[in-house]
């Protein structure tokens, strides 16, 4: 039979610990053995990379461009082709900002304002490397 010291403040907050802290430091996967080790895992301690973190599998591919190649995905963001002027590239900037600007579709829907926000970060992307090599 249960004693009823479990249920004095004291107790509980004993049980509320073993519950909160003991019994998920058993669903951590077995490493090193310990339950120090096992509570490091949990909180993303030394013991390892803790809980929610991304397995490498699981990242994005990092997709590397060259400084040419890159320079030509920004100038195709920005129906730009060839040699460019400062002045074309603040033009068509400043054209796509009037076009795709999350505060000039927001009556479209939420869906529609995502997309434009998408875009906007690809523009302004895009706007700040070519205005960075060109000076402007």
């Amino acid at each position: 039979m249960i004693s009823l010291a479990f249920f004095s403040i004291p107790g509980l907050l004993v049980l509320v610990a073993l519950l909160l802290f003991l019994l998920p430091a058993a669903w951590v996967k077995r490493g090193a053995g310990g339950l120090a080790h096992k509570l490091g895992r949990m909180v993303g301690g030394a013991g390892g990379a803790g809980w929610g973190a991304r397995r490498p599998q699981d990242r994005p591919p990092v997709l590397e461009y060259s400084a040419a190649a890159l320079e030509e995905k920004y100038k195709k963001i920005l129906g730009l082709a060839g040699n460019i002027t400062p002045e074309d590239l603040k033009r068509r900037w400043r054209e796509l900002s009037r076009q795709y600007h999350p505060d000039q579709v927001h009556h479209l829907g939420p869906k529609l304002r995502a997309v434009a926000e998408r875009e906007m970060k690809d523009i302004n992307a895009a706007y700040e490397y070519l205005r960075k090599k060109y000076g402007v």
